[in-house]
């Protein structure tokens, strides 16, 4: 993802307006991962309540995560274009 991430900045850089748009959209979605599997563990004392498979589960949730965003910012590079950005082409 973090390759991904960086192709895109780079490809963006010329717009500076853009770059700061994909930085921060970046950070949402750090926001919403951790956020959301705080949700999907939300009790404090992880091991009592999920026990050894808790760091797993995780893990393993976290990495699906991840592999969605990637989708999500490699689409955006392969239609990034210097005009428009990712534009309709985005999906």
């Amino acid at each position: 993802m973090n390759r991904t991430y960086q192709s895109l900045l780079t490809k963006a850089k010329g717009d500076q307006s853009a770059v700061s748009k994909i930085r921060a959209a970046q950070r949402a979605w750090v926001a919403f991962r951790d956020a959301q599997l705080a949700a999907v563990f939300p009790r404090q004392d992880k091991q009592a309540a999920y026990g050894s498979m808790y760091g797993m589960c995780y893990d393993d949730i976290a990495a699906e995560m991840t592999r969605r965003r990637t989708t999500e910012l490699r689409r955006m590079l392969e239609n990034w274009s210097e005009e428009f950005g990712a534009g309709c082409e985005y999906e």
